[in-house]
């Protein structure tokens, strides 16, 4: 989570297992804000989350999609 707002009450969100795959400032990049649905949309469509869980079934299901 950022310091930097996306509103007057939410902060910008990076995902850990973008960070990971591609580095910080490539992450950066794609930066959303924190809100649980930003956060959810971003994992279905993340590859590297999906890889990371072992497949898309495991992914959504670890979503509850």
């Amino acid at each position: 989570i950022f310091d930097d707002k996306a509103n007057e009450w939410r902060n910008y969100a990076i995902c850990c297992v973008c960070c990971d795959a591609v580095g910080k400032p490539a992450a950066i990049i794609q930066k959303f804000p924190n809100k649980s649905d930003q956060v959810k949309n971003h994992l279905k469509k993340c590859k590297h989350f999906i890889e990371e869980q072992g497949g898309i079934e495991v992914a959504f299901k670890i979503l509850d999609i």
